[in-house]
């Protein structure tokens, strides 16, 4: 047993991993099964076309794509079903180079485990913080 903050050295050497945020534990398995939780592949290329918005709404109505992001002329797709998405992204672009596709990380794994959680906390902690609306008398509920 070993503990560690480098999440690729616990995917290359551990059969078991255990993932906590804040004290309780979020994942408890294989590294497949707590990958797993992120689905999909990222399919990453240089784009050799102008950024806009209708060129991102475009990519984001392509076949199995979740999100679509850009930085610096680098284009990252998010696909349930990648095969799909890359036949759909290169017969409507032939400009794009050094393309890969990758099974997501135990790093996106956690950021996945950690924001649901986060969101889950921010999302009670709002509705503790509102106050309750006052209903007229006699009015339903």
């Amino acid at each position: 047993m070993f503990a560690t903050h480098y999440l690729d050295e616990a995917d290359a050497y551990a059969d078991r991993i255990v993932m906590l945020a804040r004290g309780r534990v979020v994942a408890d398995g294989t590294p497949a099964e707590v990958k797993a939780v992120v689905s999909g592949r990222r399919i990453a290329a240089t784009a050799g076309f102008a950024w806009t918005p209708a060129v991102a709404d475009e990519l984001a109505a392509l076949p199995g794509v979740r999100s679509v992001d850009q930085r610096a002329g680098r284009l990252s797709i998010v696909s349930d079903d990648s095969d799909a998405t890359l036949r759909a992204l290169l017969a409507a672009h032939d400009d794009l180079h050094d393309i890969e596709v990758t099974a997501h990380t135990m790093d996106d794994a956690f950021l996945a485990l950690t924001e649901s959680r986060d969101d889950a906390a921010h999302d009670a902690q709002s509705a503790q913080q509102q106050p309750q609306q006052s209903q007229p008398e006699g009015a339903l509920r």
